[in-house]
């Protein structure tokens, strides 16, 4: 079968090279220049491409597979399915290939952490699991393609932009986190927005499990939208099915028996929002048959994720957290708040994605000790700043600047903190080269200051 392949990049490449593997012959196509790597990765796989447009060629396929950075909307899509195409994403490529059944994790923050913790849960109750997906680094679901023989679960990070594309996508269990306004530059609107995200749940049969925040005020006005047996998680009501808060303590709820997961001084990752990420997550766990006893160790030993309130260490008694995942203003209040005991001098600023700046100013006025702002946010931050009467702000354009600005700043058990609330685009490749780049700068100045 002839396969075209959207868009050279991880996902992209990733999809390639498994329809290599199942003997199928790839093209691929990119309206835009790849990075080098790229290149170099696919002209060793001798895999025929072409770059800076979309050529006939394209339509000279059984299948056109759209790699999550292209939009559904781009000519080339619309133009195949013009032509009789069928065009799919690349996570439905992989789940058409897969052997083992998927757990999806989608939602606008939070994503990562659920999806980590899931997969924690799991293999310390002794499943056999593998994690991929829009989980960073990037491991794309194509990866496993025949990779998932002797496997119990697949643990997925799903994005809107992998959900646009979904034609049978469908898993067995299936977590939406929370949705607030996010990614509307490529959404358009927040309406559009919700349907991609309640995708996750349109293939659902009667035998699979919708897993959703029963606070969620966008999630509970779209219910008929959520396919599937019915769980919730809440850190503010007791439920009769699903994940909840009680004295103190998780409990789980199957709508016959109530068992109790974990205490909330077991959870090691700061934050009223990760207690919901740890509801979800062990939500999830026990429906896919973890066990009380794998989720509660899980739970206690998972304390740090990458670019998300990452604690780095401290230099003369000043703590560092990395938090350059907060690219949107719900999440950078939460990051803020869970720290909000602490002094917090904060590195904030980026790229906005048309959400708006909802109230950062807000939240930076009542729980931030002093502010550097930084990227292309960072006259209109001032600007909020301004209004409400805060001075305790310095801009710059330059990173390392900001992260050693703030460090002088800081006193003894301060707490300096890069929580972005926006992209990384302007300045940076992706968060996380915003989250190391900043990791790396406090690794240079913990050695300037031991030395």
């Amino acid at each position: 079968m002839k396969i075209t392949v959207l868009g050279i990049a991880r996902s992209g490449i990733s999809a390639a090279m498994a329809a290599v593997r199942l003997g199928h012959e790839p093209f691929m196509s990119d309206f835009g220049v790849p990075e080098k790597r790229f290149i170099d990765e696919i002209e060793k796989m001798r895999i025929p491409y072409e770059i800076e447009k979309h050529s006939e060629r394209v339509f000279e396929s059984d299948v056109i597979v759209v790699s999550p950075g292209v939009p559904s909307n781009a000519p080339v899509i619309a133009e195949a399915k013009k032509r009789g195409k069928r065009v799919i994403s690349e996570i439905e490529f992989a789940y058409e290939n897969f052997e083992a059944p998927v757990i999806a994790v989608t939602g606008t923050n939070g994503k990562t952490t659920t999806t980590t913790l899931i997969y924690n849960m799991l293999i310390a109750s002794g499943k056999k699991a593998l994690i991929g997906g829009n989980i960073a680094p990037g491991i794309p679901l194509s990866n496993f393609i025949l990779e998932d023989k002797d496997v119990d679960y697949i643990v997925a990070e799903i994005s809107t932009f992998q959900l646009e594309l979904i034609d049978k996508f469908n898993p067995i269990i299936s977590v939406l986190t929370n949705i607030s306004p996010d990614h509307i530059d490529r959404h358009k609107t927040m309406e559009n927005y919700i349907k991609e995200k309640m995708k996750i749940f349109k293939n659902h049969g009667k035998s699979d499990y919708s897993v959703f925040n029963n606070e969620d005020l966008n999630t509970r006005k779209n219910l008929f939208m959520i396919k599937g047996q019915h769980y919730r998680f809440s850190s503010k009501k007791i439920l009769n099915k699903g994940a909840y808060l009680k004295n103190e303590h998780l409990f789980f709820h199957d709508g016959e028996n109530e068992t109790e997961i974990c205490s909330l001084n077991d959870i090691k990752l700061p934050g009223i929002h990760n207690v919901e990420n740890v509801l979800a997550a062990a939500c999830a766990a026990m429906l896919a048959g973890g066990s009380s006893e794998g989720i509660r160790k899980a739970i206690r030993t998972t304390n740090s994720i990458p670019h998300r309130l990452e604690y780095l260490g401290q230099i003369k008694g000043v703590h560092f957290y990395n938090n350059s995942m907060c690219t949107n203003p719900v999440a950078f209040r939460k990051s803020i708040e869970a720290l909000s005991s602490k002094n917090i001098v904060l590195i904030a600023g980026g790229r906005e994605k048309n959400t708006g700046l909802g109230d950062m100013g807000k939240a930076i006025v009542e729980h931030v000790k002093y502010c550097v702002l930084i990227g292309e946010l960072k006259e209109r931050l001032e600007k909020e700043l301004k209004r409400y009467g805060y001075t305790n702000y310095y801009k710059t354009n330059d990173f390392e600047e900001a992260v050693r600005n703030a460090f002088k700043l800081a006193k003894k058990g301060d707490v300096v903190m890069l929580s972005p609330g926006a992209a990384s685009f302007d300045m940076f490749n992706s968060f996380e080269d915003r989250g190391n780049k900043f990791k790396a700068i406090f690794n240079i100045m913990k050695k300037e200051y031991e030395d």
